[in-house]
Order: C-alpha cells, then sequence, then structure tokens
C-alpha cells in the first residue's frame, strides 16, 4: 500500500512537473510571440518612419526646384525687359538716323534749288545769257 501511494505521488508529481513544463513553455512562446509582435511594430513603424521621411525629403526637392524655376523665370523676364528696351533704343536711332539722312539730302537739293532759281533770276535779268 504504501508502494502504491508512494507510485501514485512519483506519478502526480511527474505529471505536475510536465504540466509545469508545459506552462513553461507556452509562456515561453507567449513571450516571444509578444516580442516578435512588438518587433514588428517597430520594424513597421520604423519603414513608415523611413517613408515618411523619403517623402519629405522628395517635397523639399521639388520646392527647391521650384525656386530655381522662378528665379530662372525671373532672368529670363528680366532679359526679355532689356531686349525691349534695346530694340526700342534702336527703333529711336533709327528715326533719328532717317531724319537725319532725310535731312542731309533735302539740303542739297534745297541749296541747288535756290542756286537755281537765283541762276535763272540773274539769266532773266541779263540779256546775254
Amino acid at each position: 500500500m504504501i508502494r502504491l501511494v508512494k507510485k501514485k505521488l512519483r506519478r502526480n508529481k511527474i505529471v505536475a512537473q510536465q504540466t509545469g513544463n508545459d506552462l513553461s513553455v507556452s509562456s515561453n512562446e507567449t513571450t516571444r510571440n509578444l516580442e516578435q509582435a512588438r518587433g514588428e511594430k517597430t520594424v513597421t513603424e520604423m519603414n513608415s518612419l523611413k517613408d515618411q521621411v523619403a517623402i519629405l525629403w522628395k517635397a523639399v526637392e521639388i520646392q527647391s526646384l521650384k525656386d530655381q524655376i522662378c528665379v530662372r523665370d525671373a532672368k529670363i523676364q528680366e532679359l526679355e525687359d532689356k531686349l525691349y528696351l534695346r530694340d526700342a533704343e534702336i527703333q529711336r536711332l533709327k528715326k533719328i538716323n532717317d531724319s537725319d539722312t532725310k535731312e542731309e539730302t533735302q539740303r542739297p537739293k534745297k541749296i541747288i534749288q535756290s542756286a537755281n532759281v537765283a541762276y535763272d533770276g540773274i539769266c532773266k535779268a541779263l540779256p546775254n545769257c
């Protein structure tokens, strides 16, 4: 009888140890699963942050390019204004040149005309012309 009780106690002890081991294993697995889930969340969060940083960096690059385009457009506008002013000055100088040319060609013509009129007047006054 004592032997029987001892056997039962040993069996119960072994069963208790196995149950304890099983509980320990399942608790370790649960802990491991929780840590893995936390790690995955952290990795996911890190990837999300990396994506956000990449998007923000692209936005900064785009804004920088837009600023460069604005500066380039301002320079183009400045050059177009200078070109317009130069063309206006060229037109003004052409008008002055044309009027001077007309005046220079008309002045000798007027002088010749006046000389011809004077000569005709002298010829009429003198009977021998």
